[in-house]
């Protein structure tokens, strides 16, 4: 059942369920995730930001996870979409379905406010920086943002990446797992999020060099 906090008007939603994703099969220290969400009031209001449709966004201070407000409606959506989801990640561990690992609620201000955890997908690996970031759909309508702009859409992605062709390939058959599923959910509305790291590579050959008769550079 949902635990509920009735002095803070706080319920938790499916507990046991979000736990099982956290732990069991996403590998997370319970206690490693609660002191992600330490800190002071001052630090936490420095990493709230506001997002789409008037929803609201807190990175907790290692930046690992997000906290994102979320509609009613979609807080239902995520609560019957709950058992499936954990039975897709079961099945494809490497699932690039973002992550999530908790839907709340509080009681403030008269009203009740919905909230949910995922994981910062833009959360780079050690020694590894997020030069652009990407959202995607695939879609060429309305799909392009000014210069500059922190998160650009599919108009805008120009570049090749570099991948392996089996990297390559081991995406591409998860997308199309991970997009069978939404699919088959009544899930149409979802980005790709893709963020790229810029690599300078250094070589010492010499295209314009040559071995043979007495050497030499040939233009």
């Amino acid at each position: 059942g949902d635990i509920t906090v009735s002095s803070l008007g706080f319920v938790a939603y499916k507990p046991a369920l979000f736990q099982q994703l956290r732990t069991d099969i996403y590998k997370i220290n319970a206690e490693q995730y609660k002191r992600s969400f330490y800190g002071c009031v001052e630090q936490m209001s420095r990493n709230f930001s506001e997002g789409r449709s008037d929803s609201f966004l807190y990175f907790t201070a290692d930046r690992k996870y997000v906290v994102k407000t979320v509609t009613k409606a979609e807080h239902h959506i995520l609560l019957n979409l709950a058992v499936a989801l954990k039975a897709h990640v079961e099945a494809y561990p490497q699932s690039l379905i973002i992550r999530i690992f908790g839907a709340y609620s509080v009681k403030m201000y008269g009203g009740m406010s919905y909230f949910a955890v995922f994981s910062n997908v833009f959360d780079a690996p050690p020694g590894f920086q997020i030069h652009a970031k990407y959202d995607l759909k695939g879609s060429s309508i309305n799909r392009s943002t000014l210069p500059g702009s922190s998160l650009m859409k599919d108009l805008d992605f120009r570049e090749a990446l570099c991948v392996s062709e089996s990297q390559a390939s081991t995406t591409l058959t998860q997308l199309d797992a991970d997009t069978r599923f939404l699919r088959e959910n009544g899930i149409m509305d979802y980005s790709l999020l893709l963020g790229v790291h810029y690599t300078v590579y250094t070589s010492d050959f010499d295209p314009y060099a040559f071995v043979g008769g007495g050497g030499g550079i040939k233009k």
